[in-house]
């Protein structure tokens, strides 16, 4: 049996949706995301919903501090712009690679 590479996580990733996978489709397709991009879905969503600190995405993904900054600059790699101002971080805007994932 072969592994999935990256490739293969993004091309399953840009062809489906989390509603198409069930009752556990957000957090299979989050960690399918994961695995093609190296961020989870889940944030990526919430960082383009709202504005967020720290502390509470440590709060809401269940996650360390060190890992949000460690997914931070991987947002940053596949062409996120991260705004950043005293109320926290916020998506201003995605790569051409991710946006038709996650408009």
């Amino acid at each position: 049996m072969r592994t999935l590479t990256k490739q293969d996580c993004r091309v399953l990733a840009a062809s489906i949706r989390p509603a198409q996978l069930g009752p556990k489709g957000k957090d299979i397709y989050s960690r399918l995301f994961q695995e093609a991009f190296g961020v989870p879905f889940e944030m990526l969503s919430m960082l383009r919903a709202e504005r967020l600190t720290i502390e509470q995405l440590e709060k809401k993904l269940r996650m360390s501090r060190r890992t949000i900054f460690r997914y931070l600059v991987a947002v940053e790699k596949i062409g996120c712009t991260v705004d950043l101002n005293e109320d926290g971080y916020h998506i201003k805007s995605c790569g051409k690679t991710v946006l038709p994932m996650i408009a």
